[in-house]
């Protein structure tokens, strides 16, 4: 009966020593995996940051683009509607001028 109720309390302190081990090795492994949880958040956070700045970058680029290409274009409109109206000019100067030689050149 004595060697019983011994082995029974050996039993039971190395149940509990077993339990407390278990407990603290779940304890660390969840800490653990937590850490690694929110470093994935904090990776996962960080990526989608830099995904909405790419995205924002390619964007302005393109806009950029589109306004160097209208600007360009309206330089072109303007540059040729003053050379039309420049030759128009010429034009309009050399008529009036030989119409003023032209009876001038034919008393000669």
């Amino acid at each position: 009966l004595v060697q019983s109720l011994a082995r029974r309390k050996i039993q039971q302190e190395k149940y509990e020593d077993f339990c407390w081990a278990a407990s603290t090795i779940q304890f660390w492994y969840r800490r653990k995996k937590q850490e690694e949880l929110v470093k994935l958040d904090y990776i996962w956070d960080v990526i989608v940051a830099q995904s909405a700045a790419r995205r924002w970058l390619a964007k302005r680029r393109v806009m950029e683009i589109h306004c160097i290409t209208i600007q360009s274009a309206w330089r072109m409109f303007v540059c040729k509607s003053d050379f039309s109206f420049t030759i128009i000019d010429i034009t309009l100067v050399q008529t009036k001028v030989r119409q003023w030689l032209g009876p001038r050149r034919a008393h000669e």
